[in-house]
């Protein structure tokens, strides 16, 4: 499929060199960070904050959030396997939005360790309601694995 394609977009530029090192020419790939729409990022933070935090049961939480791709990269097995150390009473959440390859093995390993309190799923949602998600979680989580993947 390399082959064939005219150009490729890598989102991070050890994905790139990876392609590179499998014999792909260097002038028929590029990589192309992932990008947001500032201005879009800035909801009216007060009323978007409390009506999220009603909808999403997080009243009185400290909550974590980590917004996008569930997949093999992120590494999110970590993150749910921290939550193990979180005592129930703490009032603390991590709350994992989004979709994606590895969302069923997830659920399954937050089942298995007793976890439903403590980390949370939800659907992946639109672009435009990313915003008041953010605003009303109290930390947001950046989390990849390494990889040479993920070098930038």
């Amino acid at each position: 499929m390399y082959r064939r394609a005219d150009y490729i977009f890598t989102v991070t530029e050890g994905a790139r060199r990876n392609l590179i090192s499998k014999g792909v020419p260097p002038a028929k790939v590029a990589a192309m960070p992932h990008w947001f729409d500032e201005p879009a990022m800035r909801p009216d933070a007060a009323e978007a904050r409390d009506r999220v935090r009603r909808e999403f049961d997080w009243d009185g939480k400290f909550v974590a959030l980590f917004a996008g791709n569930l997949g093999l990269v992120q590494g999110l097995e970590t993150v749910v396997r921290a939550a193990e150390w979180i005592p129930p009473e703490s009032g603390i959440r991590i709350a994992l939005v989004g979709d994606g390859a590895d969302k069923p093995r997830l659920l399954g390993l937050v089942d298995a360790l007793g976890l439903l309190g403590r980390v949370q799923f939800i659907d992946r949602q639109p672009m435009e309601r990313m915003p008041e998600l953010f605003a009303a979680a109290d930390g947001l989580l950046v989390h990849l694995k390494h990889s040479d993947l993920s070098d930038s």
